[in-house]
């Protein structure tokens, strides 16, 4: 993962496939391998159908970014708190939370 993740909305292609992708979510769990992935996407610009249109992936598969998805600064708090238990994940690091 790179210094961060992409906003929800960004589209990007990926070096797997000549189809765009539009970003709908992050910290993807595998539940068959228990595998994290950074993105959860799904084709542009055809979008959700059923539940088997998304396709997960990490930051190094992203050949390009199309467009960046609309940033506010609750969205990049939120996204720096998903990266940060991501790699708390990835290093077998005990995530803990916040109290309001």
């Amino acid at each position: 993962m790179n210094k961060g993740l992409l906003p929800v909305g960004t589209l990007v292609k990926l070096r797997m496939s000549k189809e765009k992708y539009c970003i709908i979510g992050f910290g993807v769990n595998d539940k068959n391998t228990g595998r994290i992935y950074d993105y959860a996407a799904v084709t542009y610009p055809i979008g959700l159908q059923s539940l088997d249109d998304t396709v997960a992936f990490d930051e190094g598969m992203i050949k390009r970014v199309i467009h960046i998805g609309y940033v506010t600064p609750e969205d990049m708090e939120y996204r720096q708190n998903v990266v940060d238990a991501i790699n708390n994940f990835r290093n077998g690091t005990k995530v803990e939370e916040k109290s309001e």
